[in-house]
């Protein structure tokens, strides 16, 4: 599909994770494809503020941030038209049901799978948009 071969070079991402060893994988899957990372934020404050200031073209986010949930944020982006994929360890049915529409990618996961994503995310929204 020709959206999915889309260059992702100077995309924005937004990267909330609290654990240190997956922020800092997706990180390096993002600096790989030309992706400018955001964060990550590891602390829903921070992650919030970054959600309503930055330029984003799409966001990654850890579902339960330190006992918080990404809802708030997930919100927030939804609000500026920001595309974002929830990460998480839980099984679907706990996932809180304001965050079940949004692309969701399981924990462990491997680096293709969160290309796809983002590509998809991104596709039909020019880059730099927000």
């Amino acid at each position: 599909m020709a959206t999915e071969k889309r260059n992702l070079h100077g995309c924005r991402v937004l990267v909330v994770e609290d654990q240190l060893a997956i922020a800092l994988a997706i990180e390096a899957v993002l600096k790989q494809l030309g992706c400018e990372v955001v964060g990550p934020h590891a602390r829903l404050a921070s992650a919030l503020e970054a959600a309503r200031r930055e330029r984003l073209d799409c966001a990654i986010l850890d579902i339960n941030l330190q006992g918080d949930s990404v809802a708030p944020i997930a919100n927030e982006l939804a609000g500026r038209g920001v595309p974002a994929i929830v990460a998480t360890g839980y099984p679907a049915g706990s996932i809180p049901p304001s965050l079940r529409a949004l692309p969701r990618i399981e924990k462990p996961y491997l680096p293709g799978d969160l290309e796809r994503l983002i590509r998809r995310a991104v596709a039909r929204r020019p880059l730099g948009a927000r």
